[in-house]
């Protein structure tokens, strides 16, 4: 049986605290990196799946180290978590994945089972999937995908993405729709 190896990606880290919710106190950084310790906890319960993630505690990783890391592991698929903000806003809200159409190498159809994993999991409004010019994305040399599972601008979200359940169900869609993506991508 083939073995797949998972690099789970939670953004920002250390100095690099990402969005800041409008309590102050609510650091994007703080959220991606349990959101990536769940995801990882519940693919490692799969046999043929190893999981590396890019960051286990509260530090700074660069993009191109975080690529590399991909790179070098020779990882199946690069998966990124990151939390969304909106410039001079708070109406925004709602989870997005991106893939960048520069690749064409699985990464559409990972951001595509991931978007409509996670949204029948839970409650959240869908974004859908959208390309961009992200440089993890762009740099690894594998199926890579950047989900903003919610906007930490908007308070109502940012509750929901503080809550231990909310983001053990995140995580759950998040795994589930990795493996959907293994299992229908397999190659065989």
């Amino acid at each position: 049986n083939k073995k797949y190896t998972i690099l789970i990606d939670p953004g920002h880290g250390g100095n690099d605290k990402g969005t800041i919710a409008n309590d102050k106190i609510t650091f994007e950084k703080d959220i991606t990196l349990k959101v990536g310790a769940l995801v990882a906890q519940k693919l490692t319960k799969q046999k043929d799946v190893q999981v590396i993630i890019s960051r286990n505690e509260d530090k700074y990783v660069s993009l191109a180290d975080r690529a590399k890391l991909a790179n070098e592991q020779g990882v199946d698929a690069l998966v990124s978590i990151h939390l969304n903000g909106q410039t001079g806003g708070t109406d925004a809200f709602g989870l997005e994945t991106y893939y960048t159409k520069e690749k064409n190498d699985g990464s559409y159809e990972l951001a595509k089972q991931i978007q409509e994993t996670i949204t029948s999991y839970i409650d959240v409004r869908d974004r859908g999937v959208k390309s961009e010019r992200f440089q993890v994305l762009l740099q690894s040399k594998m199926p890579a995908v950047l989900i903003e599972c919610g906007f930490l601008s908007n308070d109502e979200e940012a509750k929901k993405l503080k809550d231990e359940a909310y983001q053990e169900s995140l995580a759950e869609g998040i795994a589930q729709g990795i493996l959907t993506y293994l299992d229908t991508n397999s190659k065989k």
